[in-house]
């Protein structure tokens, strides 16, 4: 628990402080982050024989994806939720359905994540720590934040067309 509150206070620091830092030093931040997160976990995929690793990526794709469809399933649903509360007259009853309709699978999600790292530890004797799954349902994960940072710097290099 002291991990991911120390690790999430990490990953806002360095989001709230990254329009001042350059690109590569954040690349830096970003492997040492998950140097000190998985040391013990990449040891052990360094261990794996080329294959290994082909059919473990293929493992975390194939989850991924599945995980990317519910996400953006949710992403629709709080659309409507918004949508919903626009509305002169709110449907309670609409908006209660939505969120049962959104837990549901948000709960997908972390049946999938489970099954993945029971996959991985089955197939390769790995150990995944939660939430070093890529594209999981956390917020704000590794791949959002390295997106989002390459957004702010390619806006910080636009010029500026008010002037």
């Amino acid at each position: 628990m002291k991990k991911l509150i120390v690790t999430t206070m990490l990953l806002t620091s360095m989001v709230a402080f990254s329009e001042n830092v350059s690109m590569p030093v954040k690349t830096g931040m970003m492997q040492q982050l998950n140097m000190n997160m998985g040391t013990g976990m990449m040891q052990q995929i360094d261990k794996l024989t080329p294959e290994q690793k082909i059919q473990m990526e293929k493992i975390n794709l194939e989850y991924q994806k599945k995980n990317q469809e519910y996400l953006f399933r949710i992403k629709q649903i709080d659309l409507k939720i918004e949508t919903e509360m626009l509305n002169e007259k709110i449907d309670t009853k609409k908006i209660g359905s939505l969120i049962d309709k959104k837990v549901s699978l948000q709960s997908r999600i972390q049946k999938n994540m489970i099954n993945y790292r029971i996959d991985i530890k089955e197939k390769f004797g790995i150990n995944v720590m939660p939430g070093m799954m890529q594209g999981s349902h956390n917020n704000m994960n590794m791949n959002q934040m390295m997106n989002d940072m390459n957004q702010m710097q390619i806006k910080k290099q636009e010029p500026d067309l008010k002037k």
